[in-house]
């Protein structure tokens, strides 16, 4: 993946940023900025979110898969409910 910076064709020239995908398809692109070093600025935001986590449109926190985070197999739902003892 690589960032592109570039000035768009509008009336006020501004600076613009986009990410591409190795797959020579724009992965994601930023807002107008009126100075270059703004659209820097914005591209270095982007590359330190990557660690930010991730929210659905409720609010629920998805993980890395994008399953909600709450979600628990059968057996840590009943071990967390102490309903079962743990271990077993």
């Amino acid at each position: 993946m690589r960032f592109e910076i570039y000035r768009d064709k509008s009336r006020s020239r501004e600076w613009r940023w986009r990410l591409w995908a190795n797959n020579k398809k724009i992965a994601s692109s930023g807002e107008g900025y009126k100075r270059e070093r703004d659209c820097r600025h914005g591209i270095n935001l982007v590359k330190g979110a990557a660690d930010a986590p991730v929210y659905d449109e409720e609010g629920n926190r998805l993980d890395d898969d994008g399953v909600l985070d709450e979600v628990l197999s059968a057996g840590d739902l009943l071990r967390k409910l102490n309903v079962v003892p743990d271990g077993e």
